[in-house]
């Protein structure tokens, strides 16, 4: 009996881990022929041209090709993220006001068969529901002040 359950939760935690790990291999073998960066250009020169106006720097991980960081020199208090996993990419918006932290996630699904349009559109989407979080954190910040 003992051993019944032993082999059926083996098999159901096969069930659940091949394909995440398959998916990981995947996003290691897409990345290596094509980095972050190329392969979500339009992406994210859509955010930087939205939200800095074309000046922000892409900062790329040696340690780990899933993730990317672009933030503008002189507006150093928003930061975004980039992180690709099994398929999707996560963007993540960090934001200051006055040392207060706003941090908000979006995450795109399967990103590995986007198109140009859909990096374009999915950008604008990004764009514009960051800048109402900006405005809405600094808002709350600023009401707080007073």
């Amino acid at each position: 009996m003992v051993k019944a359950i032993v082999f059926i939760a083996i098999i159901l935690l096969l069930i659940v881990t091949v394909p995440f790990i398959r998916q990981l291999m995947m996003d290691k073998r897409d990345l290596r022929k094509l980095p972050i960066e190329k392969r979500f250009k339009t992406f994210m020169e859509t955010i930087n041209e939205g939200l800095f106006n074309g000046n922000a720097e892409l900062t790329l991980f040696d340690d780990d090709p899933r993730l990317a960081n672009m933030m503008d020199p002189d507006r150093p208090s928003i930061l975004i993220q980039f992180y690709y996993s099994t398929g999707h990419i996560t963007v993540t918006l960090n934001h200051q006001c006055f040392r207060r932290e706003n941090v908000w996630k979006k995450l795109f699904t399967n990103a590995r068969s986007w198109s140009t349009f859909n990096q374009i559109d999915c950008g604008r989407e990004f764009v514009e529901s960051a800048l109402d979080q900006i405005q809405m954190h600094e808002t709350n910040v600023l009401t707080h002040l007073q």
